[in-house]
């Protein structure tokens, strides 16, 4: 059965994980942010998450521009652990308010830029080195995915996201 990679599906999958994402880090005080190694496996924090699903809609943005001015998408290659661990490190420099601010507003402008490529644009080949071309949308779909779920990458964290926000630790 093919996988579902339209632009309708792709900002509906988003938009309904973002909803349940958002229901719960929203129901978190400014404490639960900070504390570390809650999440995860208890290798994040609720602030490492949130930079890491930021990356990861930084990345895809950064793709369709890329695809879009005939470059090559900037993705990780490699260790996408280590990967994760330097973006992690990265966002987690940001002040907390500044972090929550730009998660929300590169969200929007994922969802808008999706939103307003042509058709054209969503299909159009994108090559990443020697594979073989994927359509943008389905390369959009892998850098925002999770285990054959494109565009689901949230599932793979709303399970830990949700045990934390029903019993934060305490202190």
């Amino acid at each position: 059965m093919p996988v579902n990679t339209s632009r309708a599906h792709a900002i509906a999958e988003l938009e309904r994980l973002h909803r349940q994402y958002q229901e719960l880090i929203s129901s978190l005080a400014d404490a639960d942010w900070e504390r570390p190694g809650t999440i995860g496996g208890g290798d994040w924090s609720l602030r490492d998450l949130v930079g890491h699903i930021m990356s990861w809609e930084e990345l895809a943005l950064g793709a369709i521009s890329a695809a879009e001015t005939d470059r090559l998408p900037p993705l990780p290659g490699g260790d996408i652990d280590e990967a994760n661990r330097e973006m992690v490190a990265r966002q987690g420099q940001l002040p907390l308010e500044e972090l929550r601010k730009r998660a929300t507003t590169t969200h929007a402008q994922l969802i808008q830029t999706i939103s307003e490529l042509t058709p054209a644009t969503w299909v159009m080949p994108v090559t990443m080195g020697d594979d073989p071309p994927l359509e943008l949308g389905e390369l959009v779909g892998r850098v925002l995915g999770a285990d054959d779920h494109p565009f689901g990458h949230l599932t793979a964290h709303l399970g830990d996201l949700g045990s934390f926000a029903e019993a934060p630790p305490t202190s």
